[in-house]
């Protein structure tokens, strides 16, 4: 870290401590031992939280797709399909097709998180290596 990045991170700090921490920033301007020693100590954790942030332009996303975000999108997937899925099955009495279409639907939120599931692993790797 340059210099003018420091001089700079540490005035984004103390607007934030001022804002939020109004009492500390006081103490601290007044050079109070202690709200020194907790200042500093709040910096450093700043600086460490701020290397380990998400750099523009990416986003941090869950490793595994929940259960009801996965079935969400299977119903979404029926509901535009639904007419071809009534005409493959039209031969079913209702309680046969009511069957058929919950047996679709898990087996497709189960696709969903699996392709999910790879998608996530294959983007972590590519932007591991570039």
């Amino acid at each position: 870290m340059t210099l003018n990045e420091r001089e700079k991170e540490i005035e984004l700090f103390n607007a934030f401590v001022k804002k939020e921490l109004p009492e500390l920033f006081e103490k601290h301007s007044n050079s109070n031992y202690f709200a020194k020693v907790t200042y500093d100590s709040m910096f450093g954790a700043w600086l460490g939280a701020k290397s380990q942030a998400v750099p523009d332009g990416y986003v941090v996303v869950p490793a595994e797709l929940y259960n009801f975000q996965a079935n969400h999108l299977a119903e979404e997937e029926l509901k535009q399909n639904k007419s071809l899925f009534d005409m493959e099955h039209r031969g079913l009495s209702g309680i046969e097709m009511e069957l058929r279409q919950a047996k679709w639907l898990v087996y497709k939120a189960e696709r969903i998180k699996e392709n999910y599931r790879r998608l996530v692993k294959w983007a972590s790797e590519s932007g591991a290596e570039g």
